[in-house]
């Protein structure tokens, strides 16, 4: 019997490598590679196992090349944890972000889907 999996997202995923740390609550930050990312949470690969539902923050790594880096601090709780082989694949979602978080974090979104051409001061 094959289960079918339903997608429970209610905002679109964009695959996108993005140097991401996340940082469990009482722990020291965890240096991963994002492999997607939506409005609502991002998937990631880390080198540890983390316990579902968690409280993590999430830092995403803006580098455009044409200026300097800078980074999206954003609370998170891990959904889903498993290994892939060597690393850990990280399912987080997103909580309560602030609106100036989400304005930066929708731009990069829109980015990433192809609709801004590049990426502004506001982010």
């Amino acid at each position: 019997m094959v289960e079918e999996r339903r997608e429970r997202r209610t905002n679109p995923r964009f695959l996108c490598e993005l140097m991401t740390f996340v940082h469990p609550e009482g722990a020291e930050p965890l240096v991963g590679e994002s492999a997607d990312l939506g409005m609502g949470g991002l998937s990631a690969r880390i080198d540890r196992e983390l316990a579902v539902e968690a409280p993590v923050r999430v830092l995403l790594t803006l580098s455009l090349g044409w200026s300097e880096t800078d980074f999206l601090s954003i609370p998170a709780k891990v959904v889903w944890c498993r290994r892939e082989g060597e690393v850990f694949a990280v399912g987080v979602s997103f909580d309560e972000i602030s609106d100036a978080q989400r304005r930066r974090l929708e731009c990069l979104v829109r980015l990433l889907g192809g609709e801004l051409d590049s990426i502004r001061a506001q982010v």
